[in-house]
């Protein structure tokens, strides 16, 4: 874990946000995802899994949200603190793998947003860790938003290899959930580069 962290680390503190090979200046699928389908108060408890140093931090702290800002590199979290020094929103931060037990005080969420972090697990207790974090602090009725590489995807990213996904491999790990809306785009990077991803939203039951 400590040379994951470090690897992430690495990363944050030797790119700027703009270089980075999956940075989204618009967010407009995730975006668009939560307008249509997610209802949210205007005080939603929301949390960002491997938030990094993502412009949709900024967009959602525009909002008045509760926001609960996670990720295993400190130099990225540290990044984010700077950046929302004038948010209106409350923010909480966790530097932690997301795969590790999260305290219940960041419980009852509204919504869990994951931009392209679950695809980096492959030890079935660490996915099975991630998904007990979520359905834990997910409140009855709260909404879990992936974007992952799709099965069409590359098998490797920032020089880590992926666990790519269908949407038949999210509806197992969350047999209880309701499918709201999915989809599958091609994101293009900055440099040209396309990236094909599966992206879906679920419902706890209420």
């Amino acid at each position: 874990m400590s040379n994951i962290k470090q690897h992430w680390n690495d990363i944050f503190d030797n790119t700027q946000t703009e270089d980075l090979g999956w940075f989204d200046a618009e967010n407009s699928q995730i975006k668009d995802f939560i307008s249509r389908g997610c209802w949210l108060r205007e005080d939603a408890k929301i949390f960002f899994a491997g938030a990094g140093t993502s412009s949709l931090v900024k967009d959602l702290s525009a909002q008045k949200r509760q926001l609960v800002i996670n990720d295993i590199s400190s130099i990225a979290l540290e990044r984010l603190k700077i950046e929302l020094k004038a948010s209106k929103s409350s923010c909480h931060w966790i530097c932690q793998d997301v795969s590790r037990p999260i305290s219940e005080q960041f419980g009852n969420l509204d919504l869990w947003i994951d931009r392209a972090v679950l695809h980096f697990l492959h030890d079935e207790s660490d996915i099975q860790g991630y998904f007990d974090n979520l359905t834990g602090l997910l409140k009855p009725g709260g909404y879990a938003l992936f974007a992952e590489f799709s099965k069409q995807g590359a098998a490797k990213c920032a020089g880590l290899p992926i666990n790519r996904y269908d949407l038949a491999m999210l509806q197992q790990r969350l047999p209880e959930f309701s499918l709201v809306e999915h989809d599958e785009f091609l994101f293009t990077s900055r440099t040209g580069l396309e990236r094909p991803y599966i992206i879906a939203l679920f419902q706890k039951p209420a």
